[in-house]
Protein backbone atom coordinates (compact mmCIF):
# COMPACT_ATOMS: atom_id res chain seq x y z
CA UNK A 1 0.00 0.00 0.00
CA UNK A 2 1.73 3.31 -1.14
CA UNK A 3 2.18 5.78 1.56
CA UNK A 4 -1.04 8.00 2.41
CA UNK A 5 -0.57 10.72 4.89
CA UNK A 6 -3.98 11.78 6.08
CA UNK A 7 -5.52 15.38 6.21
CA UNK A 8 -5.32 15.83 9.84
CA UNK A 9 -3.54 17.17 12.75
CA UNK A 10 -5.23 19.21 15.36
CA UNK A 11 -5.26 17.98 18.60
CA UNK A 12 -1.30 17.64 19.45
CA UNK A 13 -0.47 20.73 16.90
CA UNK A 14 -3.11 22.98 18.52
CA UNK A 15 -2.06 22.13 21.85
CA UNK A 16 1.83 23.01 21.06
CA UNK A 17 0.51 26.51 19.60
CA UNK A 18 -2.27 27.09 22.38
CA UNK A 19 -0.19 26.06 25.48
CA UNK A 20 2.45 28.59 25.61
CA UNK A 21 -0.61 31.56 25.09
CA UNK A 22 -2.57 30.03 27.68
CA UNK A 23 0.29 29.39 30.34
CA UNK A 24 -0.07 31.13 33.77
CA UNK A 25 2.83 32.39 35.12
CA UNK A 26 2.53 32.40 39.10
CA UNK A 27 1.03 34.89 40.87
CA UNK A 28 4.01 36.15 42.40
CA UNK A 29 5.49 36.85 38.77
CA UNK A 30 2.27 39.01 37.97
CA UNK A 31 2.14 42.61 37.82
CA UNK A 32 -0.93 44.58 39.25
CA UNK A 33 -2.85 43.64 36.18
CA UNK A 34 -2.46 39.55 36.18
CA UNK A 35 -0.33 40.14 33.25
CA UNK A 36 3.64 38.25 33.40
CA UNK A 37 6.21 40.84 32.54
CA UNK A 38 8.62 37.74 32.28
CA UNK A 39 6.49 35.69 29.99
CA UNK A 40 7.11 35.53 25.95
CA UNK A 41 5.71 34.47 23.21
CA UNK A 42 7.39 32.51 20.28
CA UNK A 43 6.17 32.78 16.70
CA UNK A 44 7.60 30.91 13.81
CA UNK A 45 8.41 32.69 10.69
CA UNK A 46 5.95 31.90 7.91
CA UNK A 47 5.91 30.61 4.67
CA UNK A 48 3.07 30.34 2.39
CA UNK A 49 4.75 28.51 -0.16
CA UNK A 50 6.41 26.04 2.23
CA UNK A 51 2.70 25.32 3.17
CA UNK A 52 1.62 24.90 -0.27
CA UNK A 53 4.45 21.96 -0.70
CA UNK A 54 2.98 20.37 2.91
CA UNK A 55 -0.76 21.17 1.81
CA UNK A 56 0.38 17.76 -0.89
CA UNK A 57 3.10 15.85 1.37
CA UNK A 58 1.12 15.86 4.88
CA UNK A 59 -1.94 14.68 2.47
CA UNK A 60 -4.55 17.80 3.72
CA UNK A 61 -4.65 17.33 -0.77
CA UNK A 62 -6.36 13.95 -0.18
CA UNK A 63 -9.56 15.49 1.58
CA UNK A 64 -9.53 19.32 1.00
CA UNK A 65 -8.66 21.27 -2.36
CA UNK A 66 -7.65 24.51 -2.81
CA UNK A 67 -7.98 26.23 -5.87
CA UNK A 68 -9.76 23.06 -7.13
CA UNK A 69 -6.92 20.73 -6.52
CA UNK A 70 -7.71 18.05 -4.22
CA UNK A 71 -10.36 16.02 -3.02
CA UNK A 72 -13.61 17.09 -1.33
CA UNK A 73 -14.80 14.86 1.59
CA UNK A 74 -13.46 18.03 3.46
CA UNK A 75 -14.45 22.16 3.25
CA UNK A 76 -12.30 23.71 0.82
CA UNK A 77 -9.63 25.71 2.11
CA UNK A 78 -9.43 28.54 -0.59
CA UNK A 79 -8.63 32.02 0.84
CA UNK A 80 -10.89 34.92 -0.09
CA UNK A 81 -8.67 37.54 1.84
CA UNK A 82 -7.73 40.67 -0.01
CA UNK A 83 -4.20 40.34 1.74
CA UNK A 84 -3.14 37.47 4.00
CA UNK A 85 -3.23 37.91 7.76
CA UNK A 86 -2.04 34.62 9.33
CA UNK A 87 -3.52 34.00 12.54
CA UNK A 88 -1.96 31.14 14.20
CA UNK A 89 -4.24 31.13 17.22
CA UNK A 90 -7.70 30.94 14.65
CA UNK A 91 -5.80 28.28 12.55
CA UNK A 92 -5.11 25.99 15.34
CA UNK A 93 -8.43 26.77 16.85
CA UNK A 94 -10.26 25.91 13.53
CA UNK A 95 -8.45 22.65 12.80
CA UNK A 96 -9.02 22.13 16.70
CA UNK A 97 -12.80 22.05 16.41
CA UNK A 98 -12.28 19.86 13.72
CA UNK A 99 -9.88 17.49 14.96
CA UNK A 100 -11.83 14.94 16.14
CA UNK A 101 -13.56 14.48 12.49
CA UNK A 102 -9.88 14.35 11.15
CA UNK A 103 -8.95 11.96 13.37
CA UNK A 104 -11.21 9.36 12.81
CA UNK A 105 -10.78 9.59 9.03
CA UNK A 106 -7.01 9.43 9.31
CA UNK A 107 -7.58 6.16 11.05
CA UNK A 108 -10.27 4.57 9.33
CA UNK A 109 -8.47 5.18 5.71
CA UNK A 110 -4.58 5.75 6.78
CA UNK A 111 -5.05 3.43 10.07
CA UNK A 112 -2.60 6.10 11.49
CA UNK A 113 -2.51 9.74 12.31
CA UNK A 114 0.08 12.26 10.70
CA UNK A 115 2.14 15.00 13.13
CA UNK A 116 2.92 18.05 12.68
CA UNK A 117 5.34 20.38 14.21
CA UNK A 118 4.55 23.64 15.24
CA UNK A 119 6.77 25.07 12.30
CA UNK A 120 4.93 22.73 9.74
CA UNK A 121 1.52 23.56 11.18
CA UNK A 122 2.35 27.90 10.53
CA UNK A 123 3.52 26.91 7.07
CA UNK A 124 0.12 25.44 6.74
CA UNK A 125 -1.81 28.40 7.70
CA UNK A 126 0.52 30.71 5.53
CA UNK A 127 -0.57 28.93 2.72
CA UNK A 128 -4.55 28.77 3.93
CA UNK A 129 -3.76 32.71 3.99
CA UNK A 130 -2.66 33.49 1.05
CA UNK A 131 -4.37 33.61 -1.85
CA UNK A 132 -1.55 34.56 -4.50
CA UNK A 133 0.26 30.77 -3.10
CA UNK A 134 -3.01 29.19 -3.81
CA UNK A 135 -3.49 29.88 -7.38
CA UNK A 136 0.06 28.39 -7.74
CA UNK A 137 -1.33 24.96 -6.33
CA UNK A 138 -1.99 22.97 -9.49
CA UNK A 139 -2.85 19.40 -10.08
CA UNK A 140 0.32 18.82 -11.55
CA UNK A 141 2.53 19.26 -8.61
CA UNK A 142 0.02 16.39 -6.89
CA UNK A 143 1.75 12.82 -7.62
CA UNK A 144 -0.59 10.88 -10.17
CA UNK A 145 -0.56 8.24 -7.17
CA UNK A 146 -1.83 10.48 -4.61
CA UNK A 147 -4.31 11.90 -7.26
CA UNK A 148 -6.05 8.59 -6.87
CA UNK A 149 -6.32 8.51 -3.38
CA UNK A 150 -7.88 11.94 -3.38
CA UNK A 151 -11.27 11.55 -0.93
CA UNK A 152 -14.87 12.68 -2.94
CA UNK A 153 -16.90 12.18 0.48
CA UNK A 154 -16.59 11.01 3.88
CA UNK A 155 -16.20 7.06 4.13
CA UNK A 156 -17.86 5.39 6.61
CA UNK A 157 -17.02 2.84 9.38
CA UNK A 158 -17.39 -0.75 8.30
Amino acid sequence: MPFRPPAAFAAALAALILTPLTAAAPAAAQDKDGQSPNLKLVLPAVDAERGRQLFITKGCVYCHAVNGVGGKAAPALDSDAAEPIVNLTDFAARMWGGAPAMIELQEMDLGYQIQLSGDELAHLAAFANDPAEQKKLAEDQVPELMREWYLDEVPTAQ
